[in-house]
């Protein structure tokens, strides 16, 4: 994972002391009330870590509590050209490592043991290979138009020029930001001073034909998917699923189809969703538009889907939703490190254990 936050609870706040010894250590401390849930926030950043990477932290005197956010991958190594994907047990580092620091402060005391901690923000990264001569040019692309049938409303597309594909995604900006999409080319332009020029090459030459696909899940949609506790991440298992419904949900590992279905085949397993499927095919030419308001529509969308259409995408948009990019764009796909690379302690070093 990379950007994180999480909270925690439990935590007694001294707030005179608190705003004394960060402002007497030069800290901006921003003190502000809500006064309809009659609370104080008090917010502050500090660097953390050996590559000073920087954390916010906001302090609720009501909920006695420390939400903290910040780049994880960034503070492990002071960088994030590569998201490693054991999220378990990047949560028990990071927790540990904020902890530490949070615990040198003057004002606050956290509770003897972190088993309260809650998940609220979570950016998982992968990386993908791409197979064949597509360029990455051509990749993004097909993704951005994906992206513009299937979310008119929320794609984006940034820093497109002649000659980068610049980075397309869900989500108009940062607070409602759900997935982006670019080459992680971008992420080498500027070399961090304590990794040698030699690994940092033969990193940049692993991710040469590598597409990074990140993937934002908010406070609600982790409590959904019961992974707002941190033990909930050792399950490996349940964070892939998740993955892959976000994979599915936005497109990038579907096999979306162009050609229309057959009526004989319809009739032959679904009879019961002939008309709509006609109406669906001829764009309301023919046939009736299906009931949204009726249990059968969701078992429609359902059986549409699992031939390759969205019926929320006319069906002659369809060419736009085809990237043909499905094949390698799947969760259990994404590219590994080479065995060198990944144990490589100058790009990677785990020096909170050292």
């Amino acid at each position: 994972m990379d950007n994180l936050s999480y909270r925690i609870v439990g935590v007694q706040i001294d707030v005179p002391t608190l705003v004394e010894y960060l402002q007497a250590m030069g800290v901006p401390v921003s003190r502000k009330s809500i006064p309809k849930q009659k609370d104080e926030l008090i917010t502050f950043s500090l660097p953390i870590g050996k590559h000073n990477c920087r954390w916010m932290f906001r302090c609720s005197l009501k909920n006695r509590s420390i939400a903290c956010s910040g780049g994880v991958t960034k503070t492990f190594f002071g960088h994030n050209v590569w998201v490693f994907t054991n999220e378990f047990e990047q949560l028990l580092a990071i927790i540990a490592i904020i902890a530490a620091d949070l615990q040198k402060i003057r004002g606050v005391t956290l509770p003897a043991h972190l088993s309260s901690v809650t998940v609220e923000r979570v950016e998982v990264t992968r990386h993908h290979r791409l197979d064949g001569l597509m360029s990455k040019r051509q990749a993004i692309d097909l993704l951005a138009a994906m992206f513009m049938a299937i979310f008119p409303r929320r794609h984006f597309r940034n820093g497109a020029t002649h000659n980068e594909p610049g980075t397309t995604g869900i989500g108009l900006n940062k607070s409602t930001r759900v997935c982006r999409v670019y080459d992680p080319i971008l992420k080498f332009e500027e070399k961090p001073a304590h990794v040698q020029e030699d690994m940092w090459v033969a990193l940049r030459n692993e991710c040469e034909r590598h597409l990074r696909v990140e993937l934002m899940f908010d406070k609600r949609e982790l409590q959904s998917a019961g992974l707002s506790t941190v033990a909930a991440w050792r399950d490996h298992a349940l964070v892939e699923q998740l993955v892959e419904k976000r994979y599915k949900d936005y497109g990038l590992s579907v096999a979306f189809s162009t050609k229309a279905l057959r009526f004989e085949e319809v009739i032959a397993t679904n009879p019961a969703f002939v008309e709509a499927a006609r109406f669906f095919f001829t764009e309301g030419k023919r046939g009736t538009l299906i009931d949204m308001r009726n249990g059968s529509s969701n078992r429609f969308k359902q059986y549409m889907a699992a031939k390759g259409y969205r019926i929320d995408v006319p069906f002659g948009h369809h060419r736009h939703l085809a990237h043909g990019l499905s094949a390698f764009l799947q969760p259990r796909l994404a590219a590994e490190l080479s065995d060198d690379l990944r144990a490589n302690r100058n790009l990677f070093s785990f020096w909170w254990q050292e």
